[in-house]
């Protein structure tokens, strides 16, 4: 099934709210002409989950009232998650962990520099081993 712009915002209202009336949907998406239709092959292709069951024990279609309630399915879901090009899970993982990690580890380099780094100078009048190493060559 091809799915078209207006199925898409339909499967991403549905999927940011988790489960949602047809009467909501109908006051949503008032425009569109053909919406129960849509819905319909939506449920009938598996990209929602019509609660309760779209058919009844004999195979008939339950009929779609203001009350009946719909969620998404794992198809629905995969185009709604294809067509996000800001994913937070990405963000998180390969942009601010490694940043973090960075400045910590620079942090405790430093820290550790600096406590475990001989003093320059322990006793400012006395001379530093470059002066001494100096006075050493000079006859």
């Amino acid at each position: 099934m091809i799915i078209n712009k207006a199925e898409t915002k339909l499967l991403k209202y549905v999927y940011k709210r988790k489960t949602v009336s047809y009467k909501s949907l109908e006051r949503k998406f008032s425009k569109y002409q053909n919406l129960h239709e849509s819905i319909e092959s939506l449920v009938y292709h598996h990209y929602l989950i019509q609660v309760g069951g779209h058919q009844s024990n004999l195979g008939k279609p339950i009929p779609i009232t203001d009350e009946t309630l719909f969620s998404m399915d794992s198809l629905g879901s995969s185009i709604v998650e294809s067509k996000q090009w800001f994913d937070t899970e990405y963000v998180v993982s390969h942009i601010i962990v490694p940043i973090v990690l960075a400045v910590i580890s620079t942090l405790l380099t430093l820290l550790l520099t600096s406590v475990l780094s001989p003093s320059q100078r322990t006793n400012p009048e006395a001379p530093s081993q470059q002066e001494l190493h100096i006075q050493e060559k000079t006859p």
